[in-house]
């Protein structure tokens, strides 16, 4: 997967090189979606309602990803463009940091907010706690999604969408298969080689195909032109970068803020109706 030249060309066939294979990208993370949903209902009625509760909050740590993605792609792309790679691998490495400072908020404010919001949310007890056993693992393991978008950013930035494809692609067929061996866990013999889970195992094997997708596009950002420029930074804050990376990504993350809320008003009015409306 060659580095696109994205400053030469025509402009109408760089736009199809990139979009198409981000297109089949979102596709594959629909896809990987409903599999847990479909894995979900083999577990119980109250597995799918704590799905369904924990999806806003998940959106909540997922515009903080995109946020920290879309601010990467603006600013390590526009150095790239003119030409000072020195400082889009500056831009990178401090994007990197910031997402490990989000990823121990998340998890912090997380751990204090989260079940009694799921408890608000969820029309019984039961619900409740599906839903915390499933998103508790995604917010204490939040940081292979954060690191993931900051670092894509960068493949983005120099006209790499291919990666992001590919991994959407092999983690929803990864995911797929841990989900029932997680769930239901393995026996060999009489030794038990993986416990049964239950809806936990369904977000064990998310987190698992998502580090696994992480440390394919960290290989990959290997490779391109950046990572010399990347290696040669010293692992320290630089808040003014860190600044404008947050001014473009921040209205991103507002936006998804936004959209969670919305659901999270339409799970308040669901929630009298009974965990089968949830």
């Amino acid at each position: 997967m060659a580095q696109l030249n994205l400053v030469e060309g025509r402009i109408s066939t760089i736009i199809f090189q990139m979009a198409l294979p981000a297109s089949v990208g979102f596709f594959f993370t629909t896809l990987y979606n409903l599999i847990d949903t479909f894995w979900a209902s083999k577990v119980s009625e109250q597995a799918v309602a704590g799905l369904g509760v924990s999806f806003p909050i998940f959106l909540l740590m997922l515009g903080v990803a995109i946020g920290l993605g879309q601010g990467t792609t603006v600013l390590t792309s526009h150095a790239v463009g003119a030409g000072h790679e020195e400082r889009a691998g500056k831009t990178v490495v401090q994007a990197l940091l910031l997402s490990i400072l989000a990823s121990a908020a998340l998890a912090v404010g997380g751990g204090l907010v989260m079940k009694p919001l799921f408890a608000q949310l969820s029309p019984d007890a039961e619900t409740a706690k599906a839903g915390w056993d499933y998103f508790s693992v995604i917010l204490f393991c939040n940081f292979f999604f954060l690191a993931s978008f900051a670092m894509n950013g960068a493949l983005n930035a120099v006209g790499d969408t291919v990666t992001y494809s590919l991994v959407s692609i092999v983690s929803t067929f990864i995911n797929a298969g841990l989900d029932p061996l997680f769930i239901y866990g393995w026996t060999w013999g009489d030794t038990q080689i993986v416990p049964a889970m239950g809806l936990q195992g369904i977000a064990w094997a998310t987190v698992i195909a998502q580090a696994l997708g992480l440390f394919y596009v960290a290989y990959r950002v290997s490779q391109i032109s950046l990572w010399p420029h990347m290696v040669s930074q010293k692992l320290r804050m630089h808040w003014a970068t860190q600044k404008q990376i947050l001014s473009q990504g921040v209205p991103a993350t507002i936006n998804m803020f936004a959209v969670s809320m919305g659901f999270v008003l339409m799970l308040a009015f669901i929630r009298p109706y009974g965990t089968a409306a949830t």
